[in-house]
């Protein structure tokens, strides 16, 4: 999304009630406090961080991000450094595999890694 040098509350709102019609959500996000995260570089777009008040509008948004395929605008939880790693330890795991097993059907599922349609169990994902 991008921004301005001096980048207002009013603005941030209207980028939050583009970013609604885009999820064809049709209510207005009912959120506590929207900031950018980050320092201002030149031509960089910074991410916007938005604390919601209720988690069902968290769910909603979540189920409609779809709609933003083929836009560079992605969506996605803001975890803490614990959590980022036990995301990232299953991805690398799929990569190697897809490298070592290139003929195989090799797919992510959440904490789990399917190759050629069996679960492939390992320690490291817990």
């Amino acid at each position: 999304m991008p921004e301005s040098d001096e980048e207002t509350w009013k603005e941030l709102d209207k980028i939050i009630d583009d970013l609604s019609a885009k999820l064809e959500l049709g209510e207005k996000l009912d959120y506590d406090d929207i900031n950018r995260l980050g320092r201002n570089k030149p031509g960089k777009c910074r991410p916007i961080l938005m604390k919601l008040v209720r988690k069902r509008d968290k769910k909603l948004i979540m189920a409609q991000r779809k709609c933003l395929k083929g836009t560079n605008i992605y969506i996605q939880d803001d975890l803490t450094p614990d959590e980022r790693a036990e995301y990232n330890t299953p991805r690398s795991k799929f990569k190697e595999l897809k490298d070592q097993h290139p003929d195989a059907s090799v797919k992510l599922r959440t904490h789990q890694i399917l190759m050629d349609n069996r679960i492939i169990n390992d320690n490291l994902f817990y």
